[in-house]
């Protein structure tokens, strides 16, 4: 059995305890009720192993692969929470969809993750297992506001740097893909490093923008940011992020990569430059996971128990509505 919850474990564990523990008080407290506060707790218990996405991996094994190494490195900053995506979302959801829509598009490439706020670290190593890509991108969220400390769009630059060039030592005659997504904003007060020494390590890829000019307020994240949006220190008004369209084109062309805003459409990604990658026989067979999803299990036991709490109140609803007016 393996865990992928859609929060983290302390987020569940700190939004599960309450309702659990009010349960078993009025079990505990009520027992002419008791039958209706476990059937409550039964739910609330349902609802935690949604959220916790049980599940397991399978093995297989396939003899070949695409010869493309897609590395996908996401901002993960503060300001990736502004509210200026489509539909007024934060930006991070339409990275989300971006990402799903460019591991389809390169089905049976290896794929491998950096994300970077005040740091950056590998969210996944390459690997072929689209599941475990994907079950990255639905999980991932901004960096905690409370330990956020100031942001720069080169801070993984150094990472890259390693990931390709160890990636073009093992595989030198793969096709070297890097997008980059990110709104381009530096909190740092300092420019930029460039980003030429990437360019002679790819073939591919592009640098995605996020965000509008006009840019949008963000809200606090981490269990123990303050409620609501983040403050600008100087004004106490909510801060504004904005897209610096100009610092993510520079990048851009320090990588020979083109520059592509993101739209609400997600037809910006067809612009992409075409790079053919082609089928290539592995010398071994190489083990693939991929991961099968229980989480419909408790789902339909928390629709059962729905079902039951709201026949249960219908057929109680007269009894009080009688008592009350005796």
């Amino acid at each position: 059995m393996n865990w992928q919850p859609l929060l983290s474990w302390p987020a569940l564990v700190a939004g599960s305890l309450p309702p659990l523990l009010l349960c078993l008080w009025l079990i505990w407290k009520r027992p002419g009720q008791r039958l209706s506060w476990v059937r409550r707790l039964l739910l609330v218990a349902m609802l935690i192993l949604i959220a916790a996405r049980p599940g397991s991996y399978t093995q297989s094994t396939s003899d070949s692969r695409l010869n493309g190494d897609i590395l996908f490195v996401v901002d993960t900053t503060g300001s990736m929470a502004a509210e200026d995506g489509p539909g007024g979302k934060p930006r991070l959801e339409q990275v989300r969809k971006d990402i799903r829509a460019l591991v389809e598009k390169y089905q049976g490439a290896r794929f491998g993750i950096i994300a970077f706020d005040s740091s950056a670290t590998v969210g996944l190593p390459y690997t072929t297992d689209t599941s475990a890509v994907l079950a990255w991108v639905d999980t991932m969220r901004v960096e905690s506001t409370a330990t956020s400390r100031g942001s720069n769009v080169d801070r993984p630059l150094s990472r890259i740097y390693e990931e390709l060039t160890d990636v073009k030592t093992q595989f030198p005659d793969d096709s070297r893909l890097l997008f980059f997504f990110s709104d381009g904003e530096n909190t740092d007060e300092r420019e930029s490093r460039d980003f030429k020494p990437l360019a002679r390590l790819l073939n591919g890829g592009a640098v995605i923008g996020y965000g509008t000019e006009k840019g949008g307020k963000m809200r606090a994240s981490g269990l123990d940011a303050p409620k609501g949006y983040i403050k600008d220190p100087d004004t106490g008004a909510d801060a504004i992020s904005r897209l610096d369209r100009n610092n993510l084109v520079r990048i851009a062309r320090d990588m020979s990569l083109p520059y592509i805003q993101a739209n609400a459409s997600g037809d910006a990604l067809e612009k992409l430059p075409t790079v053919k990658l082609r089928s290539i026989k592995l010398a071994e067979e190489e083990s693939v996971a991929s991961r099968s999803d229980y989480y419909w299990l408790p789902a339909l036991g928390a629709a059962l128990l729905l079902l039951w709490e709201c026949a249960h109140l219908t057929l109680t609803m007269p009894a009080l509505t009688t008592g009350r007016k005796k």
